[in-house]
């Protein structure tokens, strides 16, 4: 949990400007998606279809991850109001304010984030 009022408006602002960020790249994907697929004709050739194809799915696989990344900022300011930001919610213990400063959507401390990625099999390089 933050303590300091300084850190909690600092991150208030970075999670607000990244949502707003989110926001812009959300409609700009879809929107060039509906560009691609607009921009065919009933005479595009197998070609142009798989082109189009290729780019409208990772024009929205892009929108998907951000609106993840949205969800997750909106449950950061909810917690930040609620005043549970800053608790880890496996062990419950304060993540360190460098942390959620670095990572303003984090939910886990560094320890848990690093056991629960090691669960999954996302293993870092040490490169």
């Amino acid at each position: 949990m933050l303590k300091d009022p300084l850190d909690t408006a600092r991150i208030r602002r970075t999670i607000e400007r990244r949502l707003d960020t989110l926001r812009g790249e959300i409609t700009d994907k879809l929107g060039d998606a509906a560009l691609v697929t607009a921009g065919l004709d009933h005479n595009a050739d197998a070609g142009d279809l798989s082109v189009a194809a290729d780019t409208t799915t990772a024009d929205f696989a892009d929108a998907r991850r951000d609106v993840e990344e949205l969800q997750a900022g909106r449950l950061a300011l909810a917690r930040l109001e609620s005043g549970d930001y800053g608790t880890c919610v496996d062990c419950g213990q304060d993540i360190p304010p460098a942390r959620l400063l670095a990572q303003p959507f984090a939910i886990r401390c560094i320890p848990c984030q690093a056991r629960r990625e090691h669960a999954a099999g996302l293993h870092r390089s040490t490169l």
